[in-house]
C-alpha cells in the first residue's frame, strides 16, 4: 500500500489467477510450430536491502521494459511475492538459440536506460535454452509437455 495525501492511496496485490504451465504453453507451442527454441530468461534486479514497496515498484517498471525488449506475443511472467524479495522476473521467448544473447543484451540495455537500477548495481540476465532441435521433424510427441514442465520447475 502507498499513501499520498491528498492525492489518494495505491493498493497492489497479486492474485494467483493462472497456472504457469498454461501460461507458457502457448509460447512453447509457437516455438515448435516455428521450429525454433524456447528461451527462459531470468532477470535478476538489484533489490536487496530495498523496502518492499520500492522493490515492487522497481520490478513493475522492469516488467514493462522487458515486455518491450522481447518479441511480440512472447511471455513475461508476472512477479510473485518471492520474486519481489529476490528481484526476479522470468520471460519465455520463442527464438533461435543463436538470438538469445542478443535478446539478453537488449533486455539489459533497456533496463539500464529506462529503470533506476544504476545506483543499486547492474541487472543480471541469464537464460536457459530449451532446444526444439531446429528443423528436425523427429521431435518427440511429448516435447511441448516436457518443455512446459522444465520451465515450470525452473520458475516455481
Amino acid at each position: 500500500m502507498e499513501s499520498d495525501p491528498p492525492h489518494g492511496s495505491r493498493f497492489c496485490f497479486t492474485l494467483p489467477v493462472f497456472s504457469i504451465s498454461e501460461a507458457v504453453r502457448g509460447t512453447v507451442e509457437k516455438a515448435r510450430a516455428k521450429a525454433c527454441d524456447v528461451i527462459l530468461f531470468e532477470v535478476r534486479l538489484p533489490t536487496k536491502g530495498l523496502a518492499s514497496q520500492v522493490a515492487w515498484r522497481l520490478l513493475d517498471q522492469a516488467h514493462w521494459v522487458i515486455r518491450q525488449a522481447t518479441p511480440p506475443g512472447d511471455l513475461v511472467l508476472p512477479a510473485s511475492e518471492d520474486d519481489d524479495e529476490h528481484g526476479l522476473i522470468h520471460a519465455v521467448v520463442a527464438v533461435g538459440h543463436s538470438n538469445a544473447s542478443a535478446v539478453a543484451a537488449r533486455i539489459t540495455n533497456l533496463l539500464m536506460e529506462e529503470v533506476d537500477v544504476c545506483s543499486r548495481g547492474m541487472p543480471e540476465v541469464v537464460f536457459d535454452v530449451i532446444s526444439a532441435g531446429g528443423d528436425s521433424p523427429d521431435l518427440p510427441g511429448d516435447w511441448v509437455d516436457r518443455a512446459v514442465d522444465r520451465i515450470r520447475a525452473r520458475v516455481a
